[in-house]
Protein backbone atom coordinates (compact mmCIF):
# COMPACT_ATOMS: atom_id res chain seq x y z
CA UNK A 1 0.00 0.00 0.00
CA UNK A 2 2.83 2.45 0.88
CA UNK A 3 4.32 1.63 -2.35
CA UNK A 4 1.76 2.11 -4.23
CA UNK A 5 0.70 5.79 -2.78
CA UNK A 6 4.70 6.97 -2.97
CA UNK A 7 4.25 5.79 -6.85
CA UNK A 8 1.17 8.01 -7.11
CA UNK A 9 2.44 11.08 -5.55
CA UNK A 10 5.82 10.56 -8.16
CA UNK A 11 3.01 10.70 -10.46
CA UNK A 12 1.28 13.56 -9.40
CA UNK A 13 4.77 15.76 -9.15
CA UNK A 14 5.72 15.00 -12.72
CA UNK A 15 2.70 15.77 -14.12
CA UNK A 16 2.96 19.33 -15.93
CA UNK A 17 -0.47 20.64 -14.39
CA UNK A 18 0.75 19.61 -11.24
CA UNK A 19 1.96 23.83 -10.07
CA UNK A 20 0.30 25.21 -12.39
CA UNK A 21 1.44 27.55 -16.07
CA UNK A 22 5.11 27.49 -15.43
CA UNK A 23 5.06 31.35 -17.26
CA UNK A 24 3.38 34.37 -15.64
CA UNK A 25 -0.27 34.75 -18.01
CA UNK A 26 0.33 38.62 -18.30
CA UNK A 27 4.01 38.68 -19.84
CA UNK A 28 6.10 39.12 -16.66
CA UNK A 29 6.73 37.54 -13.01
CA UNK A 30 5.41 40.83 -11.36
CA UNK A 31 2.19 41.75 -13.24
CA UNK A 32 3.97 44.34 -14.99
CA UNK A 33 4.52 43.89 -18.93
CA UNK A 34 7.17 46.23 -20.37
CA UNK A 35 4.30 47.68 -23.09
CA UNK A 36 2.00 49.03 -19.93
CA UNK A 37 5.06 50.20 -18.21
CA UNK A 38 5.63 52.24 -21.50
CA UNK A 39 2.03 53.16 -21.56
CA UNK A 40 2.70 55.73 -18.58
CA UNK A 41 1.68 52.81 -16.14
CA UNK A 42 3.61 52.35 -12.45
CA UNK A 43 7.35 52.99 -12.70
CA UNK A 44 9.37 52.51 -9.86
CA UNK A 45 12.34 54.03 -11.06
CA UNK A 46 12.28 58.05 -10.20
CA UNK A 47 8.72 59.01 -8.07
CA UNK A 48 6.53 61.69 -9.23
CA UNK A 49 7.51 64.69 -7.25
CA UNK A 50 11.10 64.19 -8.12
CA UNK A 51 10.52 63.87 -11.86
CA UNK A 52 9.04 67.56 -11.76
CA UNK A 53 11.73 68.84 -9.53
CA UNK A 54 14.06 67.87 -12.65
CA UNK A 55 12.17 68.85 -15.03
CA UNK A 56 12.74 72.51 -12.71
CA UNK A 57 16.21 71.74 -12.16
CA UNK A 58 16.76 70.79 -16.60
CA UNK A 59 14.47 74.60 -17.15
CA UNK A 60 17.59 76.12 -15.10
CA UNK A 61 20.29 74.58 -16.27
CA UNK A 62 18.88 75.32 -20.39
CA UNK A 63 18.23 78.77 -19.42
CA UNK A 64 22.33 78.95 -18.21
CA UNK A 65 23.22 77.49 -20.93
CA UNK A 66 21.69 80.03 -23.26
CA UNK A 67 24.26 82.59 -21.23
CA UNK A 68 27.09 80.40 -19.77
CA UNK A 69 29.18 83.20 -17.50
CA UNK A 70 30.37 82.67 -13.93
CA UNK A 71 27.74 84.92 -12.67
CA UNK A 72 25.04 83.60 -14.40
CA UNK A 73 26.31 80.01 -13.00
CA UNK A 74 25.95 81.65 -9.49
CA UNK A 75 22.53 83.33 -9.73
CA UNK A 76 20.80 80.28 -11.25
CA UNK A 77 22.50 77.30 -10.56
CA UNK A 78 24.35 77.92 -7.08
CA UNK A 79 21.51 79.63 -5.78
CA UNK A 80 19.85 78.82 -2.33
CA UNK A 81 16.64 78.19 -4.17
CA UNK A 82 18.41 75.49 -6.29
CA UNK A 83 20.29 73.92 -3.46
CA UNK A 84 16.71 73.66 -1.55
CA UNK A 85 14.92 71.97 -4.84
CA UNK A 86 18.15 69.73 -4.95
CA UNK A 87 17.69 68.72 -0.97
CA UNK A 88 14.21 67.29 -1.84
CA UNK A 89 15.67 65.07 -4.16
CA UNK A 90 16.17 61.06 -3.85
CA UNK A 91 19.73 60.50 -3.50
CA UNK A 92 20.15 59.18 -6.96
CA UNK A 93 18.65 62.52 -8.69
CA UNK A 94 20.47 64.19 -6.11
CA UNK A 95 23.70 63.36 -7.44
CA UNK A 96 22.98 63.59 -10.82
CA UNK A 97 21.92 67.11 -9.99
CA UNK A 98 25.27 68.15 -8.48
CA UNK A 99 27.04 66.07 -11.28
CA UNK A 100 25.86 68.80 -13.47
CA UNK A 101 26.69 71.90 -11.70
CA UNK A 102 30.16 70.70 -11.08
CA UNK A 103 30.56 70.36 -14.65
CA UNK A 104 28.94 73.47 -15.70
CA UNK A 105 31.14 74.75 -12.65
CA UNK A 106 34.45 73.54 -13.66
CA UNK A 107 33.60 74.85 -17.16
CA UNK A 108 33.94 78.66 -15.79
CA UNK A 109 36.57 77.78 -13.39
CA UNK A 110 34.28 78.40 -10.03
CA UNK A 111 34.43 76.23 -7.31
CA UNK A 112 31.06 74.22 -5.57
CA UNK A 113 31.21 74.12 -2.16
CA UNK A 114 31.59 70.34 -0.87
CA UNK A 115 27.86 70.42 1.23
CA UNK A 116 25.99 71.97 -1.84
CA UNK A 117 22.20 70.80 -2.46
CA UNK A 118 22.98 67.92 -0.20
CA UNK A 119 21.09 67.07 3.66
CA UNK A 120 22.72 67.81 6.74
CA UNK A 121 23.61 65.00 8.60
CA UNK A 122 22.15 63.82 11.52
CA UNK A 123 25.25 65.07 13.44
CA UNK A 124 25.10 68.59 11.70
CA UNK A 125 21.20 69.13 12.28
CA UNK A 126 21.43 68.13 15.67
CA UNK A 127 24.06 70.60 16.41
CA UNK A 128 22.09 73.32 14.55
CA UNK A 129 19.27 72.26 17.03
CA UNK A 130 21.23 72.86 20.01
CA UNK A 131 22.34 76.00 18.96
CA UNK A 132 19.09 77.63 18.19
CA UNK A 133 17.53 76.24 21.23
CA UNK A 134 19.90 78.57 23.28
CA UNK A 135 18.13 81.56 22.89
CA UNK A 136 14.81 79.62 22.95
CA UNK A 137 15.76 78.50 26.75
CA UNK A 138 16.89 82.04 27.53
CA UNK A 139 13.56 83.43 26.50
CA UNK A 140 11.92 80.61 28.80
CA UNK A 141 14.15 81.35 31.78
CA UNK A 142 13.21 84.84 31.74
CA UNK A 143 9.51 84.36 30.75
CA UNK A 144 9.33 81.64 33.56
CA UNK A 145 11.11 84.19 36.48
CA UNK A 146 8.65 86.96 35.73
CA UNK A 147 5.76 84.52 35.86
CA UNK A 148 6.92 83.22 39.08
CA UNK A 149 7.70 87.64 39.96
CA UNK A 150 4.02 88.05 39.57
CA UNK A 151 2.36 85.15 41.27
CA UNK A 152 5.08 85.91 44.14
CA UNK A 153 3.67 89.72 43.60
CA UNK A 154 0.17 88.18 44.31
CA UNK A 155 0.48 86.23 47.08
CA UNK A 156 2.67 88.82 49.18
CA UNK A 157 -0.32 90.98 48.35
CA UNK A 158 -2.82 87.85 49.39
CA UNK A 159 -1.14 87.88 52.65
CA UNK A 160 -1.36 91.57 53.35
CA UNK A 161 -5.28 91.46 52.53
CA UNK A 162 -5.61 88.93 55.16
CA UNK A 163 -3.44 90.36 57.67
CA UNK A 164 -5.73 93.58 57.39
CA UNK A 165 -8.70 91.25 57.86
CA UNK A 166 -7.37 89.03 60.41
CA UNK A 167 -6.47 92.63 62.44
Amino acid sequence: MKLASAFAFALFLTSADAFGQSSPVQGTAFGVSSSSARQGDMSMRVNVSDRQRRQRFNNALKEYGANPSAENLKSQLLSAETGALIEKCNWKVQKGMIRKIKNQAQKVDVVVEPGFGLRLSQADREAAEQAASVGYQKAKLEAMTAAQATFDARQAAKKEKMAKKAA
